[in-house]
């Protein structure tokens, strides 16, 4: 666990549009990974001949997707993404934080579906 340290800081005009560019780049650039890992993911279950599926929940006869673990890895967003303008934008360490961070969250959704 991290325990969050508060820091006041003052910034000057131009230190805080660069914080605040950095911030909307790290935030576009974790929604195009998301994005790419979604539909990455779609497109594997198209392909999957028994994905898509009719089941029953209660006494409902239902259609929908089964779940299964999305097979998107960190080094695979690194390389797909590295050429995106927002990862370009950015640091080069703080763009490879913010791919680690949607990686760790497919992670938890692949054991999350594993307990499923």
């Amino acid at each position: 666990m991290y325990k969050t340290i508060p820091v006041k800081a003052s910034f000057s005009e131009e230190e805080k549009a660069f914080w605040l560019f950095q911030c909307e780049n790290a935030n576009s650039l974790g929604n195009c990974a998301t994005y790419y890992a979604k539909q990455k993911h779609y497109s594997w279950l198209e392909q999957q001949p028994e994905a898509y599926t009719t089941f029953w929940r209660g006494d409902v006869l239902r259609s929908g997707w089964k779940t299964y673990k999305c097979g998107v890895k960190y080094a695979e967003l690194c390389k797909e993404l590295k050429e995106n303008p927002h990862y370009r934008a950015m640091a080069a360490q703080s763009a490879q934080q913010t791919l680690k961070s949607v990686a760790e969250s497919i992670t938890s959704y692949n054991k999350l579906v594993g307990l499923y």
